[in-house]
Formats: C-alpha cells, structure tokens, sequence
C-alpha cells in the first residue's frame, strides 16, 4: 500500500484536468487512510505485550484490566514449564481475551480463575468464572456469539473448547490449543456442554 501511495503522486500530476486530479488526490488520501488502519491492524493482531513479556505476563496484564474496569478478582494458575511456540502463544491469548471480555460485559461475576497447564503437546487453559451463567441457545444470540467466535478460533488451529454453563451457577471454558511441531496429533472440536445445576 505504501508502493501504491508513492507512485500515485506523479500519476496525479499528470492528470489532465483539475477533476481529475481532485478525484486522484481523493484516491490517494484513501490510501493513507489504509495504510493507517492497516498499521493498526497489524499492531493488534500482535499484541506487543506478547512479543515482550511472554504469554503469562501478558495474560496477567488482562487480569488486572478488568479488575480495573469492573472490580472482578482474579487468580492466575501458571504450570506451564515453558513459553509456548508464537503461533500458540497467540491463539491463547485471543480466547481468553475473549473469555474476559464475556466476564466484563456478560457474567457479572465476582470471580474468575485463570490455569494454564502443558497438555497433549499443547496448552490446557481453563477458565472459570462464578457469574450468571449462560444457556446454550444465549450463546448464538446476537451480542453473545463470543463462545462461537472463541469455538471457531480453537478450531482453526487444530485444537478444541468445550463450555460448560447454566444460568446463575457460572461458566467454565475449557481450551487445548496444539503447539506448531510437537508431533502430537491434534483434535479439532468445539462443544457447548450444560452444568448440572448444584442441588
């Protein structure tokens, strides 16, 4: 997009016509307005604390976010031996961003914990929060289609999520996500399971 923008210039100059020039310029203002948005993209598609500080400490740093913004405590269970491959790393990061993000604006919770344990020659993630809870058919509502956007991204990397909710006892997300040459074979499922309500 910067090549493009960079020759536009002497093509509008060479426009005959100042309409034609006005619409060139229109072009080309939309161009830096993509290369802008694109730079943007391309930042939080990789989230710099990701790059610097590791996934735990990244993932810490959601934490302490929404207790910020919404008073939930949280607690961190780290047992993973070591820093996961990029690719992985990222995927972890992006569902349990999203998971947090359905604990802000959904769950009205008080609590949520947060475990991450080497699993299968992957990453075993479990997140649990003691919020409303939620049905499956709320989960395809619109405004609630985290748990399928979250679904499809396990997915995508050749892992698997199950969740596991009923309203007013809470949620539990549960996600194993394959690190890139393990050599382990890699399940791709997603299923949306109801906890049994306590007696």
């Amino acid at each position: 997009m910067t090549a493009v923008n960079l020759h536009l210039s002497p093509l509008i100059e060479h426009l005959a016509g100042r309409e034609y020039q006005r619409e060139g310029r229109q072009v080309q203002e939309t161009v830096r307005l993509t290369i802008g948005r694109l730079r943007r993209l391309l930042f939080q598609l990789t989230p710099p604390e990701l790059q610097r500080h590791g996934l735990a400490s990244s993932l810490r740093l959601l934490l302490e976010t929404l207790q910020e913004d919404s008073g939930v405590r949280w607690e961190l269970d780290d047992r993973l031996i070591e820093e996961p491959a990029p690719a992985a790393a990222l995927v972890v990061y992006r569902i349990v961003q999203e998971a947090l993000g359905n604990v802000r604006k959904h769950a009205g919770a008080s609590n949520v914990r947060l475990r991450m344990a080497p699993g299968e020659g992957g990453v075993d993630v479990r997140i649990e929060d003691d919020g409303c809870g939620s049905s499956p058919a709320t989960q395809h509502e619109p405004g609630h289609l985290g748990v399928v956007g979250m679904g499809a991204r396990a997915e995508m990397s050749g892992g698997r999520l199950r969740v596991r909710s009923v309203p007013g006892h809470g949620t539990i997300i549960e996600f194993w996500i394959p690190i890139p040459g393990s050599g382990e074979p890699s399940a791709v499922t997603a299923v949306t399971d109801t906890i049994p309500a306590p007696a």
